[in-house]
Parts: structure tokens; C-alpha cells; sequence
């Protein structure tokens, strides 16, 4: 029975390749590569709070260096303090604003009450969503504590979080500033989306210097070869998307089209790029069918096409 069943599915395999007219083997091994780019690895940098220093101390480094940020911001002091132009300004600048809570006073994963869990999770999406410029994608959990019955009510509107579903990411926390260069060298040897995890300079919980951020974007910059830098949005919709598209091949091995399909809903817009193998001695025509082509590349495996999240585009071998 094994060795029946071992033939059987030979036999099936052989049969979508030889005889299918829209199937070749070289269609099997074009993939959507785990980070944007092709990159080795990824890395989101994180603010929880919207301590005062984002403005004064944060936000100028990052900008110094090109560098764009994910804040999680508490919505009840956002409104005590009339920041709403502050964190439009940064959404504007490319920066994300994501959503820490109401208030911050609970630990989500002990409280059995869902008349507080409506309130801290889905309430403070509201603020936020009537005062910035963008609804908050993106859900911080204040102490990194969460529940399945917290978790049931953060995914109502938010789409991501750093600790949920368990090991979405890498966290790495910024305290111990010397430490993140061996961090970041073991998350690059690995493969990790690394995110790195902070409050404030010189204010709010736990602390970090301005010298310590310093050498942890320095840190970033000289190793900007090897990792793609996102806001933790743009990343996490990566990450959604290329689990949930399906790429789509027709044609034959020397003109074909590829197409990305997903069930999607729109806000998740982030280019995916994909690796087609075997096509770099031929120096491809490669033309946009469907949504923009944002950037090809080859090397001496593949060839690289960044692409819209359900566009199309066609391949003719010169």
C-alpha cells in the first residue's frame, strides 16, 4: 500500500508538469522572499507611551538618519496634552502612531471585566482614530500582558501587535544599550524581524539616555546592507500579505505572467517582492499588467521584482 501510494503521487506530479500547458517546474521555486528586498533581515524601532522626548530627543535623531518609527501612544494623556498636531506631523513625516491604550493602568492579562478591556482596547482605537490622520493599525499592550479574551477584542480594528499572536516578531528591549549590538548581529545571522522596544530619553518608565539611542541607530545604520528598516506597520503588513498571497503563473517558460491574489481587505498596500530563479543570463523584459513595479534587481540566482500587493506583471525572456 505505501509503495502504491508513493507511485500514485509520482505519477501526479508528473503529470502537472509534463502535461499542463500553464505549469513548468521553474514556476514551483518563484517565491515571495521573507523580507522586503531580499533582505537578510528586518527591523522595526518602537516607542511606547509618546513620552515628551519623542518630540524634542527621538524624533531629531531618527530624521538625522532617515529612520522611521513606530509610536504607541496612551489615548487619554494624548488628549490631556493637545498632541494631536504633534503626532499628525509624524505620521505625515512617514512615522507610526499606533494605539497603548486608554489609560495604561492595567495589566490586559489579568482583567476578567470586559466592560475595561472594551474601554482601554477599543475605545482608545476611537480617540485615536477621530484625532489622527490615520486609525491606529498597530496595538500596544501596556506591560506586554495579554489574554485570549484581550487579544478577541484588540483584533476588532487593530490588525498587528508585538507580542501577539506569540513569536510574530523579536522583541528586543532597549535598556541595556550594549547589549543590542550582539542583539542585532545574532537577529541578522538568524533571519529575525528584530523590534526594538523603549519608552522615553530621560523621561517616563524605565528610562534610556540619548547616548544609548545614539549608538543603537549608529548600530542600525552600519548594518543597513543587510536589514530592511520599517515602520512596525509596513512590516507587519509584509509579513500578512506574503502569508496570504497566492502567486499566480501562466504562460510558458519564456513569456509568462505573474499574479499575486489575496482576500485582503485595502489597507494592506505594502510592495511584495518576489524571486524568480534562472532568469539573470537573459536580462528579462519584465512590464507592469496590473499596479506599479517599484524596483527589480538580479543577482546571480534570481531576479528580484518589487511589486503592489495584488499586482501583475509580465516576463518575456529576450
Amino acid at each position: 500500500m505505501i509503495k502504491f501510494r508513493s507511485l500514485l503521487v509520482f505519477l501526479l506530479v508528473f503529470l502537472l508538469f509534463s502535461c499542463g500547458g500553464d505549469v513548468d517546474p521553474l514556476f514551483v521555486r518563484v517565491r515571495i522572499t521573507k523580507f522586503p528586498e531580499n533582505k537578510t533581515a528586518a527591523l522595526s524601532i518602537t516607542f511606547d507611551d509618546g513620552c515628551p522626548s519623542v518630540f524634542t530627543k527621538i524624533i531629531p535623531l531618527l530624521d538625522q538618519y532617515n529612520l522611521k518609527g513606530t509610536f504607541l501612544i496612551i489615548a487619554r494623556a494624548a488628549s490631556e496634552r493637545q498632541e494631536w498636531d504633534k503626532w499628525n506631523a509624524l505620521i505625515a513625516n512617514g512615522h507610526e502612531v499606533g494605539n497603548h491604550s486608554m489609560t495604561h493602568s492595567y495589566y490586559l492579562g489579568t482583567i476578567e471585566d470586559n466592560a475595561i478591556l472594551e474601554r482601554e482596547i477599543d475605545s482608545s482605537y476611537f480617540v485615536l482614530a477621530s484625532h489622527l490622520s490615520k486609525p491606529p493599525f498597530s496595538f500596544g499592550h501596556p506591560f506586554h500582558s495579554t489574554s485570549p479574551q484581550a487579544d478577541n477584542i484588540v483584533f476588532k480594528h487593530h490588525f498587528a501587535t508585538k507580542i501577539s499572536p506569540q513569536g510574530f516578531c523579536h522583541m528586543v528591549p532597549l535598556y541595556n544599550g550594549p547589549s543590542f549590538k550582539e542583539e542585532l548581529k545574532e537577529g541578522i545571522e538568524k533571519r529575525k524581524w528584530i523590534v526594538t522596544t523603549a519608552h522615553g530619553i530621560d523621561d517616563c518608565f524605565a528610562p534610556i539616555t540619548y547616548e544609548v539611542l545614539q549608538n543603537v541607530v549608529q548600530t542600525v545604520v552600519a548594518s543597513r546592507n543587510d536589514l530592511y528598516i520599517d515602520t512596525f506597520e509596513n512590516l507587519s503588513k509584509y509579513k500578512i500579505e506574503r502569508k496570504n498571497t497566492e502567486v499566480r503563473i501562466t504562460g510558458s517558460a519564456d513569456n509568462f505572467t505573474v499574479t499575486l491574489i489575496n482576500d485582503l481587505p485595502e489597507i494592506f498596500n505594502v510592495p511584495l517582492t518576489l524571486a524568480i530563479p534562472n532568469l539573470s543570463a537573459d536580462q528579462p523584459e519584465i512590464v507592469p499588467l496590473k499596479g506599479k513595479i517599484w524596483s527589480t534587481r538580479t543577482d546571480k540566482r534570481n531576479t528580484y521584482v518589487t511589486v503592489d500587493p495584488e499586482g501583475s506583471f509580465s516576463v518575456k525572456r529576450k
